[in-house]
């Protein structure tokens, strides 16, 4: 049965990874039909080369006529399904500082309009779509088309386990509803769960390493960002072409309030615990404009505020421990951390490099929106608070708030020792499903081994999607 595949890079990386994979799955498979459809277009010519059909989008968008996209943001928001379309447009409207939503619902329904013209020249029957986890107006274009046409669609994303990724098919959310069918355990999760909890070593994926430096004028004066940046000014002054991250000054400027906000911020800054008598309880920072803010938990993204109102509903005798995200070391403002300081005599915010295995271990509980944090506090067998949507917010092994006007009573709960995640066995139950539900391979590591495990896991994947197709090529979302 010939089947189609279509990835969507968005960087050169990406362009330089995804026709590896395709290479390698059509050696596997010969009946399968590889397409790009690139939101980078100095990359077209590079997939082309590779022997690959490459749609470029930005053609087509320059080729519409304002009657095309002249439609209302209610038709668009029935018509794909989108209960809010302006809330999407939160990560680009906030990581690029866009004072004006409209430009985004514009651009938004051009890429949308673009897309089914694309889709149009495709058989979709049989079809399946892979793309990176993001919340720019590009990747969620593509994933509101696919769906509409009910063509599987895969969004990559780095799990708790180093080397394997979630591939969450349809969906934006972060879904892994708890199962009590008897189970069993891996020895190797068994084994990562030890070596992590004694190597006390945070997960970072291999796609961003580069981001986890220790010291912050290393992580933005690499001679490897300043050929990035010379690169964009290139594509998009001298060659005139399109690229979704093109908002260079603003990244420049992101880059250089950090390192400002770094050096404002490190007076309030602790190197260590040995200040805190009390009982203190754990809030991880995440990345100022993550994904996981923005898209899954878009009503705390102003963390800061959370923060301010944990340290006034947490009963006496305990601290609020804050520390930064290690890979957004000066993210936040100096003056509002100085303000919370001043007004919550508990507040403690510690600096990027504390080790989070320690900070866990010596916190009475953890409070966290959705972190990676969750993870390594459950594998701890510390009790964890959620607030946002995570593959460990539907397991009875975490405390979960719906609103903040519940989540007194759980603080409460809790502090009076109140247990969850007492039971290890049940802990490994999750990890076990949660290493199940994931498939081997990383995002932009080049080996061959890599290669080899990716491909082989997208097209088990296919395999997967595929016994749920009819002898039509119809298809029905999960």
């Amino acid at each position: 049965m010939n089947q189609t595949i279509i990835f969507a890079p968005i960087t050169q990386r990406e362009v330089n990874f995804y026709p590896l994979l395709a290479q390698r799955m059509a050696a596997l498979n010969s009946e399968l039909n590889i397409y790009f459809l690139p939101f980078y277009e100095p990359g077209i010519k590079t997939i082309e080369k590779k022997g690959f059909k490459a749609f470029n989008i930005y053609k087509i968008i320059n080729n519409l006529a304002p009657k095309d996209f002249n439609v209302r943001t209610s038709d668009i928001e029935e018509k794909y399904g989108i209960e809010n379309l302006r809330l999407l447009c939160l990560h680009e409207y906030a990581t690029y500082n866009i004072r004006d939503i409209q430009t985004l619902l514009e651009k938004f329904k051009k890429y949308i309009m673009a897309t089914e013209i694309i889709f149009d020249k495709i058989d979709k029957k049989n079809t399946f779509v892979f793309q990176e986890l993001g919340g720019f107006v590009a990747p969620l274009s593509l994933f509101l088309v696919s769906k509409r046409h009910h063509i599987p669609h895969f969004f990559f994303e780095p799990s708790y386990f180093r080397g394997r990724l979630h591939f969450n098919m349809d969906t934006l959310q972060a879904i892994f509803k708890q199962n009590d069918t008897p189970h069993t355990i891996h020895n190797e999760v068994k084994e990562y769960i030890e070596g992590s909890n004694e190597e006390k070593k945070f997960i970072v994926p291999f796609k961003d390493r580069h981001h986890y430096r220790k010291s912050i004028l290393l992580k933005i004066f690499r001679l490897e960002n300043i050929k990035k940046i010379a690169c964009k000014i290139h594509i998009k002054y001298i060659r005139r072409q399109k690229q979704e991250y093109e908002h260079i000054w603003n990244h420049c400027r992101s880059y250089l309030q950090m390192l400002v906000n770094n050096f404002l911020g490190k007076r309030f800054l602790s190197k260590d615990l040995g200040h805190i008598s009390k009982k203190f309880v754990f809030f991880p920072l995440h990345f100022k404009f993550d994904y996981a803010m923005t898209v899954r938990a878009p009503f705390y993204l102003d963390q800061l505020s959370l923060v301010d109102f944990i340290c006034k509903i947490l009963p006496d005798g305990y601290d609020l421990v804050v520390k930064e995200h290690p890979a957004g070391a000066g993210g936040f403002s100096a003056s509002k951390i100085k303000e919370l300081k001043r007004a919550n005599s508990n507040f403690n915010i510690l600096s990027a490099s504390f080790n989070t295995y320690d900070l866990i271990e010596k916190s009475s509980f953890i409070i966290t929106v959705n972190s990676k944090v969750g993870y390594e506090a459950l594998a701890l067998g510390k009790e964890v608070i959620v607030l946002g949507d995570s593959f460990y917010r539907h397991w009875d092994i975490v405390w979960k708030v719906e609103s903040l006007f519940n989540l007194v009573s759980i603080i409460k709960k809790v502090t009076l020792e109140e247990k969850k995640n007492d039971r290890k066995e049940q802990r490994l139950h999750f990890f076990s499903k949660l290493w199940d539900s994931t498939f081997k391979g990383e995002l932009y590591e080049n080996t061959e081994e890599n290669v080899k495990a990716l491909s082989e896991s997208l097209l088990d994947a296919i395999s997967n999607v595929s016994e749920k197709i009819d002898e039509k090529g119809n298809y029905s979302h999960l």
